[in-house]
């Protein structure tokens, strides 16, 4: 099972070892070229699990800032991302296929499905019910968006520009690093 992009952006993995770091000032400044380093590597989810490898080697590894703290967390990303030994190689989380990267909708059928037991293991009677709800549920929505007409959405457009961006670089319209400079713009997790 892959991971998904949003999922290793948006949970902040990365985006924490930043702060335990303290590199969190150098990544906030747009002027600061630690800064700009570290947000190149939010644009690796984005490259074919086989190209993560080498874009580390070739494009991030080359630029490390000298700063041990960025020297640590290349080591991190390394020891747990990239190596082929590592906790979470790039098969797992790495994937340029821009469709079906989030893991929304499992997450929200389980938050309401689980809203029917208050127990882990449910009598088998509740349990149909439940699951005989969800799917009326279901089959509403559906019936919905068959009927209603649905115009272009902003996510329909990102998801565009994120297709075009992949194929540009798999024709070499692009290099590896305008495109993970691209990704790692449109993948930043969000700070507060």
């Amino acid at each position: 099972m892959r991971g998904s992009n949003k999922a290793l952006a948006q949970t902040n993995t990365w985006y924490r070892k930043i702060e335990s770091l303290n590199l969190t000032k150098e990544y906030k400044d747009s002027s600061s070229s630690i800064g700009s380093w570290l947000k190149l590597f939010f644009g690796l989810p984005a490259l074919p699990p086989s190209a993560v490898g080498d874009c580390f080697a070739d494009i991030l590894f080359p630029r490390i800032p000298d700063d041990p703290r960025a020297s640590l967390f290349s080591d991190y990303i390394v020891s747990t991302y990239i190596d082929e030994f590592s906790e979470f190689p790039p098969a797992i989380w790495a994937s340029d296929n821009i469709k079906g990267r989030t893991t929304n909708a499992c997450e929200s059928f389980h938050f309401h499905f689980s809203k029917y037991f208050n127990c882990p293991h449910p009598n088998i009677f509740v349990f149909i019910e439940a699951a005989d709800e969800e799917m009326k549920k279901s089959t509403l929505k559906i019936r919905g968006v068959r009927n209603r007409s649905c115009g272009k959405t902003k996510g329909v457009e990102a998801i565009k520009q994120k297709e075009a961006c992949v194929r540009d670089f798999k024709m070499g319209t692009i290099t590896m690093e305008q495109f993970i400079h691209v990704f790692g713009k449109k993948m930043l997790p969000t700070v507060l």
